[in-house]
Order: C-alpha cells, then structure tokens, then sequence
C-alpha cells in the first residue's frame, strides 16, 4: 500500500474523530443557552423549564465546564420545588434568595484583558 494512500486515511479519521468532541461541545452550549432562554420566559411552565434542565444534565455535559453542571442542577431542584398552577417571579426569587445559584462564567474573555498593558 502507498504511504501517502495510508497517511490520508489516518488523516481522515483523526480529524472525524475531533469533529464529533467539537459536535457534542457545541451541542450542549446551544442547548445549555436554549434552558437559560427559557427561564427568562416566564410563561413557560416550570416542568417544561425543569424537563429541559434534566435533559441537559443527562446528555449535554460533556466538555461543559463545572459551574455550567452546577448550575443546571441548582435550577432542577428549584424547578422541582414549583407547581404549574402556582408560577410566579417573585416564588422564583424567593427561592434564589434562601440559596444563591452559581453563575456560570463566560466562556470568552472580556475586552479588558485582550487590551496590551
């Protein structure tokens, strides 16, 4: 077998290999942002908001960083303390209130410390 036919195929599968841990990164960035989105929604009732936070935990995690995790399992267990028929901000930020959830930090770097000192 010629050596350049063998070096294009390890190529390939090296680089098919990244692209599927990239996929799933990305996967569970946008489905991470789509859970944040909905609690901003405050007509959507609080087992959807919950059902998408359990989702996320169980299939989206991988290659999220801790604080992301952290925060997605303080939101399933406020969510779970919620009933659909008695929804309203102020329960919400009652119960962010008795136990602060962690913010996740931003993935890029603000402005300031790109700036050359």
């Amino acid at each position: 077998m010629h050596p350049g036919v063998v070096l294009f195929g390890l190529t390939a599968l090296a680089a098919t290999g990244c692209g599927a841990g990239l996929n799933a990164v990305y996967e569970g960035d946008v489905r991470f942002e789509r859970c944040m989105a909905l609690d901003t929604m405050m007509d959507v009732k609080p087992t959807i908001r919950q059902a998408c936070w359990e989702e996320w935990s169980a299939y989206y995690t991988y290659g999220q960083t801790r604080d992301r995790v952290e925060y997605a399992a303080t939101r399933r267990r406020q969510l779970g303390q919620t009933s659909n028929f008695d929804e309203s901000e102020q329960s919400l930020q009652n119960d962010a209130a008795a136990a602060p959830a962690p913010t996740p930090e931003p993935t890029s770097a603000p402005e300031s410390s790109l700036q050359a000192e």
